[in-house]
């Protein structure tokens, strides 16, 4: 009877188990994969690799830390009221500058205060509202970045733009709660009530995109009021 098993096959299989059992048995001179540096012995590789991962980390938080300076801290409020529409004020100086117009309130932190904070004292000195006429909703996860186009850039200032933590507010009270003029400089003249999807696109163009992020954010919270 003629013999039809695959005998080189079998064998090449069987060599395969044999030179995996040597291996197996003898040491191992190990190499561990630097993506810095290449293939090279294991301790010594993970050594440069971490060391490569610390020097990165660190030159990443200071790149961090000299954008942060960079941009001027500052809170965006976005007030709504019960029917779930925006509060959108019309700046004092919107007749005398490009960069001006409607606007939600905004201003910057003062130092030894936290963005909440910020954000009470702000409301209140821009519209007169309190705790008492306003309910805290909401605050954004991250801060928002613009940047300054150069015909907004004020003369002698660090800031290229500013970064802003952005919180949501429910009014509790009614429209003439509202007061324009309790801080010593009015920064509203008039405001009025606006559906959420206008607010992106009746605003000065570089406030625009983060204008998005916070009513995207702010949306779904609105929705289930």
């Amino acid at each position: 009877m003629a013999d039809n098993s695959p005998k080189p096959i079998l064998e090449e299989g069987i060599r395969e188990a044999q030179e995996h059992a040597q291996n197996a048995d003898a040491p191992h001179s190990q190499t561990g994969f630097s993506e810095d540096y290449g293939a090279e012995p294991a301790s010594q590789g993970r050594k440069r690799t971490y060391a490569s991962v610390r020097t990165r980390e660190v030159e990443e938080r200071a790149q961090n830390a000299d954008k942060t300076r960079l941009y001027r801290k500052n809170v965006g409020i976005m007030i709504i009221n019960k029917d779930k529409k925006v509060w959108i004020g019309l700046r004092c100086d919107a007749d005398q500058c490009s960069d001006c117009g409607t606007q939600m309130p905004q201003g910057g932190i003062d130092e030894g205060e936290t963005p909440v904070q910020a954000a009470w004292r702000e409301m209140y000195e821009e519209t007169g509202l309190t705790d008492k006429t306003a309910k805290l909703i909401a605050e954004s996860d991250e801060w928002l970045y613009y940047d300054f186009p150069d015909y907004a850039k004020r003369a002698g200032s660090p800031y290229i733009g500013q970064r802003q933590k952005w919180f949501l507010f429910l009014l509790t009270g009614t429209d003439s709660d509202v007061n324009l003029h309790v801080y010593n400089h009015d920064e509203f003249s008039s405001f009025q009530w606006m559906n959420l999807e206008q607010v992106p696109n009746n605003v000065v163009d570089f406030k625009q995109d983060v204008y998005r992020q916070v009513c995207a954010h702010f949306k779904p919270i609105i929705e289930a009021l």
